[in-house]
């Protein structure tokens, strides 16, 4: 999906602006630091330089969903013992927020780097782990044309226990997410 020189300048372009990463409070809709994600992250802008905007359109032909779909292009660092536990990433449906894109209908994830130890995103009820390779990716839908959830798109990150992990994560929207309705 990427080449090791992108995903060396993702990483290097995020690296000062990462904070703690935020969960979307299933209750009242608000960001809050969630226990169970233990890693940091960053966003770019849609489209905030030529690099982002290149992956951007890769992801959108890879996916068959225009660009405007997707949340912007976020960047996650794992250090030792972090990991991000069992979640969906699609919204409980009294969150879904038609004037946002609507629901988020999959999930695009490249591996900016190679774990030393651990680090794996597992689909427990699938019975699938993927060990985390330099430049490639994975693409999971968790909806149906009708709208149906698929309960078996639940996936962790596990821990690392060697090194780090880097990864970027491209959440794809019903709708155009930057169109007013």
């Amino acid at each position: 999906m990427l080449s090791s020189v992108e995903c060396d300048e993702l990483i290097s372009l995020s690296r000062s602006r990462l904070q703690p990463s935020r969960v979307v409070d299933t209750g009242s809709g608000v960001d809050r630091a969630g226990s169970g994600r233990t890693s940091r992250s960053m966003a770019f802008r849609f489209r905030e330089n030529e690099l982002v905007e290149r992956i951007e359109k890769r992801i959108a032909e890879l996916t068959g969903y225009p660009a405007e779909n997707g949340e912007c292009l976020q960047i996650l660092n794992y250090g030792l013992d972090e990991e991000y536990k069992p979640h969906f990433d699609f919204f409980p449906p009294h969150m879904v927020d038609a004037g946002k894109g609507g629901q988020r209908v999959g999930t695009f994830l490249i591996y900016l780097n190679e774990v030393d130890e651990g680090g794996e995103t597992v689909f427990s009820k699938a019975g699938l782990s993927i060990v985390p390779k330099k430049g490639s990716a994975i693409y999971f839908q968790y909806a149906n044309e009708q709208g149906q959830l698929d309960r078996l798109s639940v996936h962790s990150s596990l821990p690392v226990k060697k090194g780090e992990k880097w990864a970027a994560t491209k959440w794809i929207r019903e709708r155009n997410i930057y169109q007013s309705y």
